[in-house]
């Protein structure tokens, strides 16, 4: 009987764990940028802050979908 965990399962786990925390990189990168800096938020006008933080959320997210995506091809 052999010990250990199955490779099939170690893969598994590196795929979740890839993952999530590219996701929460991502999140806590784009909530600095949006809420703290507050970038996200258009008060009297649009400001290039704003066109800034918008750009950065669309072409991080799409880079962001594209890595998920990638790593669960593996």
């Amino acid at each position: 009987m052999s010990q250990g965990i199955d490779p099939e399962i170690i893969r598994l786990f590196k795929k979740i764990i890839n993952g999530v925390s590219a996701l929460v990189l991502w999140a806590l990168i784009t909530m600095t940028l949006g809420i703290y800096l507050g970038w996200a938020f258009i008060y009297d006008s649009f400001h290039p802050f704003n066109g800034i933080f918008y750009t950065w959320f669309v072409v991080s997210l799409g880079g962001l979908v594209y890595y998920i995506i990638k790593v669960w091809k593996k």
